[in-house]
């Protein structure tokens, strides 16, 4: 029987990829797409694997759902958990590491959002501005405010030392299930079950643009000028944001894209489905590298 993949990464390198399982994450070999090793003592689901700015460690946010939730820590190399974090009484839905690496922030179904220190591993502050589950969240550039998405159907934007709510987009009318700010920090993006992309003000919270997905779209990954964004249709799309438009598709999957990521140097980009699918694809052409189901 496959697991559904609602979380995916790259290893640091880009040489494997990291996939979230039942109570574990299976690596795999990126090209290959065979098991390289297995990493076990995670929570009963995984919904989200972020690797630390040094490669060092990776954050699982996972949990059982309606009953607990947390964020494991756990050394890439050895596979050994060396914290549980941002414990709760629902699952965690997603985690982004600080881009200075001191503190984690950590989106859940309990409604709240943890900002965890990392330096003695205990949360610092907690953000309670949704009205329902928290399903994405993302550091700005500068490491100084928080960008939400929630299944209240709003985005929110935070001052992260503070709390403060600095910003709500109340355009999508739909849950939002992915985020993340411009890279000068002036913008913030949202997607999901509207199948939409929403382009919005960071002050003020009016709409720049909206960019037809196709299918609901889920977490957000990318840089300075490109968006990659799995969808429901199961295409993973690459957005242009000098044009505010899909560039182009990534297909191959045969269910829900719903977990995806990319990795700069070697050029490529990962996609995960509710099939248990996972694709590799070289970005330059969108020419699948390697295709596999991810059961060990």
């Amino acid at each position: 029987m496959t697991v559904p993949v609602t979380a995916v990464a790259f290893s640091p390198d880009g040489g494997e990829v990291l996939v979230g399982g039942y109570h574990e994450i299976t690596v795999w070999d990126a090209s290959e797409g065979t098991l390289v090793r297995r990493i076990e003592n995670v929570g009963q689901r995984t919904f989200a694997i972020r690797p630390s700015a040094d490669g060092k460690l990776i954050a699982v946010a996972c949990g059982e759902p309606g009953r607990s939730g947390e964020v494991r820590l756990i050394d890439f190399v050895t596979g050994e958990v060396t914290a549980v974090v941002a414990r709760s009484t629902d699952v965690a839905l997603d985690v982004a590491f600080r881009p200075d690496g001191a503190q984690l922030a950590v989106a859940g179904a309990d409604s709240l959002i943890q900002v965890v220190d990392l330096s003695t591993m205990q949360t610092v502050r907690t953000l309670a501005g949704h009205a329902d589950w928290v399903t994405a969240i993302a550091w700005s550039g500068d490491g100084k405010r928080l960008v939400s998405g929630s299944r209240d159907k709003s985005a929110k934007l935070f001052e992260a030392e503070t709390g403060e709510l600095l910003t709500t987009y109340s355009g999508h009318g739909a849950a939002v299930r992915g985020v993340m700010m411009s890279a000068d920090g002036k913008h913030g993006f949202s997607s999901g079950a509207d199948k939409q992309l929403h382009r919005w003000e960071a002050t003020g919270g009016k709409r720049v643009a909206v960019v037809a997905l196709g299918g609901e779209g889920f977490h957000i990954t990318g840089n300075e000028s490109t968006l990659f964004i799995p969808s429901s249709d199961s295409r993973l799309l690459q957005i242009d944001l000098t044009k505010n438009s899909v560039d182009k598709a990534f297909v191959g999957l045969t269910d829900w894209a719903m977990a995806s990521d990319w990795h700069r140097e070697t050029g490529q980009v990962v996609a995960g489905a509710y099939s248990g699918e996972v694709a590799v694809w070289s970005i330059a052409d969108a020419v699948a590298v390697s295709r596999w189901i991810a059961k060990p």
